[in-house]
């Protein structure tokens, strides 16, 4: 069954920034061991569950803070990404979360046996009483230093090679990803023709959507980005927009999108716009034709992946369809993160120096081919660059920063 196109990602889901970790586990990590082991061993006794309880409070705020901090590495615009292509809580948490905390599971399963074993040792040891630690010390009083030694070697071996079966059987039920297979045919970075859908799909609707900004002013606490900021581009005249950096150029291509919430004025965008971040924003356990085929998920149907392979051509990626994303040069994943924007078959686009990192000849190249397909099906535009000269040739519309400034008159193309 498939799900509903947008949903807004509930609280829980958005990234945790500055969150106060979990009381108790603080304290038990951060105490001395044998302030809380003392009272422990008094209550439970040396011959009871003292060893598995003291393995469970010496592993638990370990293991559970390693995840935490999987979970905080986590960048923002990786939910950014899923709030404009896919919103999904179903993908959102397979295609998302168990592909970034998946390395962080698979080192705590290995980390959590290895840690337990060594804590219940331990207890073990203090308690003198029974199991292996009891042998050891036994041998450590009474000074038999050979034996003990010998004892303390072969449980180091013990433990390397249960270390090594732990991982090896960890690889084996978790692997991060499937190997590539060969691409069926010969790679080509020549630019496809232009496919009939795209040429067709809501051309006459494209010509009339635009991206509207009236009063738009949008702050962070106390720090004003911009106020009263008016803007209107239409489909048949795209807009260049240059600036310093750290003027709030891609703050407003964020609140344009929807991703930040702007403090007072209004903003008009077509319902299916994207955003095409400075980063790839790539899936890496996913290939090429999974990353183009992201708003589709979690279900398609052969439509879509011939319409993927369609989108992976159009943008010079004819046969890359099953190579990673690592497997991709820079240029190349620049092509990947463009192939799914147009899978998206959008309505509105805004770029925010998507081809950053590449050489001049290979921006243009990508440039160019960027408005022939946006001539063939014209969408509104907001291009940020720091290279505007580059595309002084291209029809398109020159603004810098300071032209949107409340000091210039609100003027509206036509």
């Amino acid at each position: 069954m498939m799900w509903p196109l947008h949903l807004s990602i509930p609280r829980s889901y958005r990234p945790a920034e500055g969150r106060v970790e979990f009381f108790p586990l603080i304290l038990i990590q951060r105490a001395s061991t044998l302030n809380w082991y003392t009272p422990l061993v008094l209550w439970l006794g040396t011959r009871s569950a003292a060893a598995p309880a003291v393995a469970f409070l010496v592993t638990t705020p370990l293991l559970t803070s390693h995840i935490y901090e999987a979970r905080r590495q986590i960048p923002p615009q990786a939910h950014q990404l899923f709030r404009i292509y896919n919103p999904r809580r179903a993908v959102l948490w397979r295609e998302l979360y168990l592909p970034r905390l998946l390395p962080a599971v698979k080192t705590n399963i290995h980390l959590g046996i290895m840690t337990a074993i060594k804590s219940a040792m331990v207890a073990e040891w203090f308690a003198a009483q029974n199991g292996f630690g009891r042998v050891i010390n036994t041998y450590y009083q009474f000074f038999d230093i050979e034996s003990f030694f010998v004892w303390a070697l072969l449980f180091l071996l013990t433990m390397a090679c249960l270390s090594l079966a732990i991982r090896w059987t960890v690889d084996r039920l978790f692997p991060d990803f499937l190997p590539p297979s060969q691409p069926t045919s010969t790679p080509s970075r020549a630019p496809a023709s232009t496919p009939r859908w795209h040429q067709e799909t809501h051309k006459a609707d494209n010509q009339q959507k635009e991206i509207r900004a009236c009063e738009l002013t949008m702050a962070f606490k106390s720090r004003t980005v911009f106020s009263a900021l008016n803007l209107q581009i239409r489909a048949t005249e795209p807009v260049i927009l240059s600036g310093p950096s750290g003027c709030g150029k891609t703050t407003l291509l964020k609140t344009l999108s929807g991703l930040y919430q702007p403090v007072s004025g209004q903003r008009n965008l077509p319902d299916r716009s994207v955003l095409l971040f400075q980063e790839d924003m790539l899936l890496e356990h996913r290939d090429a034709l999974g990353n183009v085929m992201l708003p589709a998920f979690p279900g398609w149907n052969p439509q879509d992946v011939e319409r993927a392979r369609e989108c992976l051509a159009l943008w010079g990626l004819d046969g890359w369809d099953h190579h990673y994303p690592h497997q991709l040069s820079g240029g190349m994943r620049k092509r990947l993160a463009m192939a799914r924007a147009w899978f998206y078959r959008p309505e509105a686009i805004l770029l925010d120096e998507p081809f950053i990192n590449l050489d001049r000849e290979a921006r243009q190249a990508l440039w160019e081919r960027f408005f022939a397909l946006q001539a063939a099906r014209p969408l509104p535009a907001l291009i940020v660059t720091h290279y505007p000269e580059e595309l002084k040739e291209m029809p398109a519309r020159m603004l810098s920063w300071e032209d949107l400034q409340p000091a210039a008159p609100y003027t509206s193309s036509s």
